[in-house]
């Protein structure tokens, strides 16, 4: 025999006479009246797509998503996401993780300076990375530039 909810969890609506669950949203109690929720529908939309790109460019929507990407990644879930996705890109491009692992260790026995004592090749700034400007392949991996944040930025970015 199937046991029902008790009586005292359910509401009775007095205006519709719709009895629902207590603590049920909004779009599952409509979700066969409107086909679902709306506001999921409209973000699969193009024009909710391109407000969202407009917002993240203007100073407010990039320190809005900042906060909130800062958020996540430190709850649980982002700490796993970002594990993971850790995980998935050394077992990816294992010629990147080896390459940055040789020039960490010549950093740490002395054979090249930090890239923090140096200047950015191309803009004269203090530079904060090292670049591998020809390639991860084993006999490059020495092969590097002192380079800026901006300026590797825009070197990747623009090679893609």
């Amino acid at each position: 025999m199937l046991q029902l909810e008790s009586q005292s969890s359910l509401v009775k609506k007095p205006d519709t006479g719709i009895s629902s669950p207590r603590g049920s949203d909004c779009s599952s109690r409509f979700s066969g009246f409107f086909g679902g929720n709306p506001m999921k529908v409209y973000k699969t939309t193009e024009k909710h797509r391109s407000y969202q790109k407009a917002y993240s460019k203007t100073k407010r929507g990039f320190e809005t998503q900042r906060r909130a990407s800062a958020k996540y990644y430190q709850s649980e879930k982002g700490k796993l996401c970002r594990r993971i996705a850790s995980q998935n890109f050394r077992k990816n491009h294992p010629d990147r993780t080896k390459a940055r692992s040789k020039v960490n260790e010549a950093i740490k026995t002395g054979r090249i300076p930090r890239p923090d004592s140096l200047q950015c090749y191309r803009c004269d700034n203090p530079a904060k990375q090292y670049h591998h400007h020809l390639g991860y392949r084993k006999k490059h991996w020495l092969d590097i530039r002192a380079v800026c944040v901006s300026c590797h930025t825009e070197i990747h970015w623009n090679a893609a």
